[in-house]
């Protein structure tokens, strides 16, 4: 009976774990996603508004500044999203490992249980 609960709540557990796992994977997913159309959002308004945020520098419409500007505003951004979605991957393997750990101990105290109270001798073992 107690091992039964165990293995009731260790699936209890693994749902859980499945659940915010997929949470995880579904914001790291949709962060890369909309990341990559906010880049492309930054190049087209660089592109077609070029004085629109360095209203007051005066070579503002020079192509070389608007080259420039568009390629510092497109590695930030893009450096942005990856660091983001290395944090989202390293939340991810955490969770994997905390259900890993689950288990385990899960296991050394079914182990534990079946030490302190050994089936009577001679029983069936099947």
């Amino acid at each position: 009976q107690g091992l039964g609960r165990h293995l009731q709540n260790l699936r209890a557990q693994q749902g859980r774990l499945a659940f915010a796992h997929f949470g995880v994977k579904v914001v790291g997913d949709l962060w890369g996603y909309c990341g990559a159309m906010g880049n492309y959002l930054l190049i087209g308004v660089a592109i077609f508004a070029p004085g629109w945020w360095s209203k007051d520098l005066p070579d503002a419409a020079d192509p070389s500044v608007i080259a420039s500007d568009i390629s510092r505003a497109s590695f930030h951004c893009i450096m942005l999203i990856q660091g983001f979605t290395l944090i989202i991957e390293a939340a991810t393997d955490i969770g994997d490992l905390r259900g890993y750990l689950l288990r385990i101990s899960s296991f050394l105290d079914s182990l534990d249980a079946q030490i302190q109270h050994p089936p009577p001798a001679g029983g069936d073992r099947a």
